[in-house]
């Protein structure tokens, strides 16, 4: 990571989020919810509500595997990753995972926290 310390950090996916990240099909169609982005080696997740977002889990993301040069394995990758757990064994999202089957399961363990809270 490029980041002096924590505070540098939180400074700058804020100002990332600020500049509203989702695509224009979320912007459209999702006004609410749980988005995702990937930034500087880490999952940012956030929710938006009513035009204001705040982070709700900050994780780095597993180092990317070689490139292999071999996009049908890529994608067999994928499928094998959404069929497992979402995460790998230190909690974070496993390399190759689409963001909407991340942030379903993100959802879930945030569910899980507030029931438990």
């Amino acid at each position: 990571h490029h980041f002096k310390d924590a505070t540098e950090m939180r400074l700058a996916i804020s100002e990332s989020i600020s500049l509203d990240p989702r695509t224009l099909h979320s912007k459209a169609k999702h006004h609410n919810g749980l988005f995702g982005i990937m930034f500087d080696g880490l999952d940012v997740a956030f929710r938006v509500s009513s035009n204001i977002a705040n982070v709700v889990k900050v994780s780095a993301r597993p180092p990317k595997k070689q490139q292999q040069g071999n996009r049908e394995r890529d994608d067999e990758e994928k499928d094998v990753a959404a069929k497992e757990h979402v995460r790998d064994t230190n909690g974070r999202r496993k390399h190759g995972l689409r963001t909407k089957e991340w942030l379903t399961a993100l959802e879930e363990e945030l569910k899980q926290r507030s029931n438990s809270s």
